[in-house]
């Protein structure tokens, strides 16, 4: 997955998506490419992401509110969020959602 912005600009655009829990279809975060969360469907509060790296375990995971998901990515601790903005790619959660067999996807996890 390639990325046309620079570091500290995927840094700052995060840090707004997660601020203001701007959640976008298509929206790409990741954790030292090893980890991807990548929003495929946002119905109000309700969004489904896939979550893991297809040569893990992946699984696609529906939270029931945007805090929910922001909550789960956040150090807990510490300010911040331990993952980072790549890029939005709407065609790419699509083709996810074509065909999660692709992407190593074998279940779906529901949170509460």
């Amino acid at each position: 997955m390639q990325c046309d912005l620079s570091f500290a600009e995927r840094k700052e655009i995060c840090l707004k998506k997660f601020r203001t829990l701007d959640f976008q279809v298509g929206d790409i975060f990741t954790e030292m490419y090893s980890y991807y969360a990548i929003i495929l469907s946002r119905e109000g509060e309700n969004i489904t992401v896939y979550e893991g790296h297809p040569a893990g375990n992946p699984s696609i995971k529906m939270y029931q509110s945007l805090k929910e998901f922001e909550k789960e990515h956040s150090y807990g601790n510490i300010e911040g969020h331990w993952v980072t903005f790549l890029r939005n790619d709407p065609n790419h959660a699509q083709s996810i959602l074509e065909h999660p067999e692709h992407y190593g996807i074998e279940k779906c996890v529901q949170t509460n």
